[in-house]
């Protein structure tokens, strides 16, 4: 795996996964779901050199 497809994975796993609206109001739904509202999501990587 290298850095870009590891980008990739982490951008499908991590980010915003659909975008949902009813009449004028509109909202997106993460792919790791909250308590509703939508929080930075942090990820770190343990890597061997």
């Amino acid at each position: 795996m290298d850095l870009k497809h590891l980008g990739v994975l982490l951008e499908l796993a991590l980010g915003l996964a659909a975008w949902k609206s009813v009449s004028k109001a509109g909202w997106a739904l993460r792919c790791n779901r909250s308590s509703g509202n939508l929080y930075p999501t942090e990820c770190y990587l343990i890597t061997d050199p």
